[in-house]
C-alpha cells in the first residue's frame, strides 16, 4: 500500500487523543493500521493493544517503524485473493455471498476473543479497507465501551455502508468535523462523561491539528448528535 499522506487521511486524530486521555482504555483494537493512528496509541500504552490489517506489506511497514511490546499483537487479515481480488477502495457491494460469509465468520471469532478481554474500558478504532469496516462495527461495536470511526461523513455514510439502526441506543454519538472527513465516536453510557467536558478537552488537540496542518481553527469542531 502506497499511501500519499494528507490532513484528510488523519482528521481522526483530535479524537484519538480525547478518548485515551479522558478514558485511558486498556484494551484497544485497531482495523487498519497507519502512521496517523497507530503511534497515537503506543503513546498512551494501553495494558493490551491488538492491531488488525488487511494489506500485509502496509502491516510489516507499521510495525518495522515503532516499537510493539511483547502483550501487542499485529495481525493479517488476508481477504484478496486471485479468484476475488479485494482492495481499500472496494465497496461493500461487490462482495461475493461467499466472501461476505468468509468475512463475518473471521469477525464472529474476533468477537469471541473481545469478549473474553477483562480490560475495562475497551476501544475500538475503525479505519481499514472499506468493505470491511460497516461489518465490523456491526458486528463488534457493542462489545467496546467506545468506537472511532473514521469517514463518517454524508458521503461516507453511503460509501462504507455506515448504517447501524438502533445498535448503539446505549451509547452517545459524537462527530469530529471538518471541512473534509469527519470522525465519529460512539461512547458508552455506561461511562460517565459530560459534552462540556469532551468539547474542553479536545479543544487542544483541534488547535494543535489546525496549526500542523495550516487550517483555520473554526473549520474543525465536536458536536454531540441527537439520537
Amino acid at each position: 500500500m502506497n499511501i500519499k499522506t494528507t490532513w484528510d487521511w488523519k482528521t481522526h486524530q483530535p479524537m484519538i487523543h480525547l478518548m485515551m486521555l479522558r478514558f485511558n482504555p486498556e484494551f484497544v483494537m485497531e482495523l487498519g493500521v497507519g502512521f496517523n493512528s497507530t503511534p497515537l496509541f503506543l503513546d498512551y500504552y494501553p495494558k493490551q493493544f491488538i492491531c488488525i490489517e488487511n494489506d500485509k506489506e502496509w502491516l510489516d511497514k507499521i510495525v518495522d517503524s515503532f516499537p510493539f511490546c511483547s502483550n501487542y499483537s499485529a495481525r493479517f487479515h488476508p481477504v484478496s485473493t486471485l479468484n476475488e481480488p479485494i482492495d481499500s477502495g472496494t465497496k461493500p457491494s461487490k462482495l461475493s455471498d461467499e466472501k461476505k460469509r468468509e468475512i463475518a465468520t473471521y469477525y464472529i471469532d474476533v468477537k469471541r476473543e473481545v469478549q473474553e478481554e477483562k480490560g475495562f474500558p475497551k476501544l475500538l478504532f475503525v479505519d481499514n479497507y472499506t468493505c470491511l469496516r460497516a461489518v465490523a462495527i456491526s458486528m463488534l461495536g457493542t462489545c467496546f465501551d467506545i468506537v472511532i470511526y473514521h469517514d463518517c461523513q454524508l458521503e461516507g455514510i453511503a460509501w462504507y455502508g455506515y448504517y447501524f439502526g438502533n445498535q448503539f441506543d446505549e451509547y452517545d454519538f459524537y462527530i469530529l468535523k471538518t471541512s473534509s472527513s469527519w470522525t465519529g465516536c460512539y461512547i458508552s453510557k455506561k461511562l460517565p462523561c459530560e459534552e462540556q467536558e469532551l468539547r474542553e478537552m479536545i479543544q487542544p488537540y483541534i488547535q494543535r491539528f489546525c496549526t500542523e496542518n495550516n487550517l483555520k481553527l473554526e473549520t474543525v469542531w465536536l458536536e454531540k448528535q441527537k439520537r
